[in-house]
């Protein structure tokens, strides 16, 4: 889903593929949570904006351009 915020991609690149909630869920790896990649300070007010769509126990974890992210613990210890 958030492969689609910036409106950069063309889903219609890949034939055959009906692009829906469960087909753009990552395979469950890390529940709750959206990646955002190739994030940059440009795009802060584009995630902060769209965030507020989604789940209040949905985080959004942005991904620069720069090296590795990790998702650790869960949102439910957390709270």
């Amino acid at each position: 889903e958030t492969a689609f915020w910036k409106g950069w991609d063309d889903p219609d690149v890949v034939p055959g593929v009906e692009w829906s909630a469960e087909t753009l869920d990552a395979m469950g790896l890390a529940p709750d949570h959206l990646f955002f990649p190739h994030s940059s300070p440009e795009f802060e007010p584009l995630v902060q904006r769209e965030r507020v769509k989604l789940p209040p126990t949905t985080a959004v974890v942005a991904l620069a351009d720069a090296g590795p992210a990790y998702v650790v613990g869960d949102l439910a210890s957390e709270a």
